[in-house]
């Protein structure tokens, strides 16, 4: 439910609705988004279902820009503004975005997690 996903707050929450099997929602471009997500008032994806791309990536589904990157022991959470929505980035290897940049993210459409109002 959305208020569990709220309380636990280690994920990122996109409220919006789906039209035409796209996820639709202020300040941000259109993503994909399955059957499961015919109801839903909100989606929801964890930092490590996410993926930093090329902005040019055929595979990138949204853009924005890195503003905080903190450690976590064994690896790195960056946290991305895309709009007015900060996405969550759990980085374990590779080379750490610098604050300022701009990226692109991706992700499974199975990775959404569809959240229904209680």
């Amino acid at each position: 439910s959305l208020f569990v996903a709220d309380f636990i707050g280690t994920s990122t929450i996109v409220r919006g609705r789906r039209v035409g099997g796209l996820w639709s929602a202020p300040e941000l471009p259109e993503f994909a988004c399955g059957d499961e997500c015919e109801n839903a008032i909100a989606v929801a994806i964890r930092p490590e279902s996410v993926r930093l791309t090329p902005r040019s990536d055929v595979s990138t589904q949204v853009e924005g820009v890195v503003a905080e990157v903190f450690f976590q022991g064994d690896h790195a959470i960056a946290q991305v503004r895309v709009g007015e929505v900060p996405f969550l980035v759990s980085i374990r290897e590779g080379e750490l975005p610098e604050r300022g940049a701009s990226v692109g993210l991706s992700w499974d459409d199975s990775a959404l997690i569809a959240l229904l109002e209680e």
